[in-house]
């Protein structure tokens, strides 16, 4: 049966891009388009929508993984387009945020943000008291500071400690813009953090992205080992060793995200049939094909 919507080439006219772009946005999986019977992408009107929220989020220089969280989070609570039209940068935190004109929150996390007040102390409110003067600062004030050290990283006396979430966050921060740097930081909050999930997965995303298959498949399977609920890890993984032809593994990744979320599990189950298919398991392959199909429902 044909599948209405878009194709990838409808969707980079529609929105002026080039279809390299388009494409990466679903890799990226700002989007979840479905699939035609020849496997094309078929991008819904909701797709669109969700696209458009994603490039006027980009130009205001919000990270790409930021984007992806709350999109996600967006899709699965059915945001119709009102609700993505009220997406907005918040210029304190840094951070995606709804308001909706009864309230600020951040779709990503359910946290509520306020109105400052210039009568109060924003140095102070909500801010830990003076015993806890030491925690570590705020994420935006840590993002900051690694940037500091990034710039004076290679001066002989530079005395400056980051914590691996402060070099995690400026990864997110410069990711789209300078992966390379990106790369660095995540690669430095793993070297003080080895068991830091998401620097794996996204420094294996960036790795990837690269060309570096194999070295991205380290990683993946790291976050997997070290929280096997992580339905992305486990994709990426099964994307990873699919591209290395190690088929069998891949499927098994495919399945476990399929297992582990919801949410990923359409694209796993039409990957993994993929993979069946060429295994020349034609009756495994119609049956993920079949899952795939319910869910898309």
């Amino acid at each position: 049966m044909a599948v209405a919507g878009y194709t990838a080439g409808d969707v980079a006219r529609m929105l002026d891009v080039p279809l390299s772009r388009v494409r990466n946005w679903t890799r990226e999986r700002l989007v979840r388009p479905a699939r035609s019977d020849d496997g094309a992408y078929v991008f819904s009107f909701q797709d669109l929508v969700m696209l458009r929220t994603a490039m006027r989020l980009t130009a205001a220089k919000i990270p790409a993984a930021r984007i992806r969280r709350a999109l996600a989070k967006l899709r699965r609570e059915g945001a119709d387009e009102r609700d993505l039209a009220a997406l907005q940068l918040d210029a304190e935190s840094g951070e995606v945020v709804l308001d909706d004109g009864a309230r600020r929150w951040e779709p990503a996390t359910g946290q509520l943000h306020f109105a400052y007040d210039p009568g109060s102390s924003p140095e102070r409110d909500g801010e830990p008291d003076s015993e806890h003067d030491n925690d570590l600062p705020r994420v935006a004030e840590t993002s900051a500071s690694a940037r500091r050290a990034w710039r004076t990283s290679r001066e002989p006396d530079a005395q400056i400690s980051i914590s691996a979430d402060g070099w995690y966050e400026f990864g997110l921060d410069v990711e789209e813009r300078e992966p390379r740097e990106a790369v660095e930081a995540y690669r430095r909050a793993l070297a003080l953090d080895p068991a830091h999930v998401e620097a794996h997965v996204n420094l294996g995303r960036l790795l990837h992205e690269d060309g570096n298959t194999a070295g991205a498949a380290v990683h993946y399977r790291r976050a997997v080992e070290l929280a096997p609920e992580d339905a992305t890890a486990w994709f990426n993984l099964g994307v990873a060793l699919e591209d290395l032809t190690q088929l069998r593994d891949a499927l098994q990744a495919y399945e476990k995200a399929a297992e582990t979320d919801p949410e990923e599990a359409a694209d796993a189950h039409y990957n993994a049939a993929g993979i069946l298919e060429r295994l020349g398991d034609r009756p495994g392959a119609l049956r993920h094909l079949k899952q795939y199909r319910d869910l898309r429902r």
